[in-house]
């Protein structure tokens, strides 16, 4: 087959783009520190790309609703504790006025001592953290629980995902740490005591210890299980903050180039680019000369 003097030429030029080309894309890698800014750059590579940008934010929208649940369950578990001191108090008093040698004015103190430690409780009950009242099950946007203690609220649970196909309870429960659904309706209980101090029961007073008991168990219990759920929130947040950041090294590994390849690659397509330069003036002067031969 004859090689043709448009073949040759077109043989340089296309030498010559390629090289042009490499040139060019190795001088872009040695400035931004990017190997990989469009699909055209390596294809495989830029599908590795987004696919890892997407699990990134996945992971960093995952750590982020963690973190803010993890917050939201500490406040609920130091206003759980808060709330079993109350009772311990209150249940200190009625053990104390239960004792036969209390007088009337002593229970009627301890009534007035008692009513203002339900008030305080109430408060606690009806705690408001970031994203609405804590103990109000779904419905957050109003308080679980009235003056007399009469709840309000629901036990839904208000899941979040900690991992892949596993997911936790968000919120503490108001209904089974102040109402009858964790076994004592604690209010109804402080405020029977409070009728009966103020009666001068002390039987009545003794007869509702019990169920002080009973109410202080169910406010622990709701405490350690919020507590635990913080626990593995922020343990599962720091494995996805860990995940993420894999992510992006490899991200990273796909896309960046490190400064010494970058400019030795860059030096290696300049040398390439020159060397084709030189090639094709050779070429080209050796051509002039055939042509100008009879």
């Amino acid at each position: 087959m004859r090689v043709t003097d448009g073949m040759r030429d077109s043989a340089m030029i296309a030498a010559t783009t390629k090289s042009s080309s490499a040139v060019h894309l190795a001088a872009g890698a040695a400035q931004s520190g990017m190997r990989v800014r469009t699909a055209a750059d390596d294809p495989a590579a830029f599908s590795r790309i987004v696919n890892a940008d997407e699990h990134a934010r996945r992971l960093g929208a995952r750590v982020e609703t963690l973190d803010r649940s993890a917050a939201t369950a500490g406040l609920a578990e130091s206003t759980l504790a808060q709330s079993s001191e109350i009772l311990l108090r209150i249940k200190e008093i009625a053990v104390a006025m239960a004792d036969g040698t209390a007088t009337n004015e002593n229970r009627t103190q301890a009534a007035s001592a008692v009513a203002e430690l339900r008030k305080a409780l109430g408060g606690l009950a009806n705690t408001r953290g970031a994203e609405g009242y804590l103990f109000a099950g779904s419905r957050t946007d109003a308080p679980p629980f009235d003056a007399a203690g009469s709840f309000a609220g629901d036990d839904v649970s208000l899941m979040i995902a900690s991992d892949d196909g596993v997911q936790l309870r968000s919120n503490a429960s108001g209904a089974s740490a102040f109402t009858a659904a964790g076994g004592r309706d604690v209010f109804a209980d402080i405020v029977a005591l409070e009728a009966r101090l103020a009666s001068n029961d002390p039987d009545g007073v003794a007869a509702l210890l019990d169920q002080l008991d009973g109410g202080h168990a169910q406010i622990v219990r709701e405490r350690a299980r919020v507590g635990l759920t913080q626990d593995r929130m922020q343990v599962s947040s720091a494995m996805a903050a860990d995940a993420r950041g894999w992510v992006q090294q490899a991200r990273a590994e796909d896309a960046e180039v490190d400064a010494v390849t970058a400019y030795t690659q860059l030096a290696q397509a300049q040398s390439a680019y020159e060397r084709t330069l030189e090639v094709s003036r050779r070429l080209l002067s050796a051509l002039s000369v055939e042509r100008m031969l009879p």
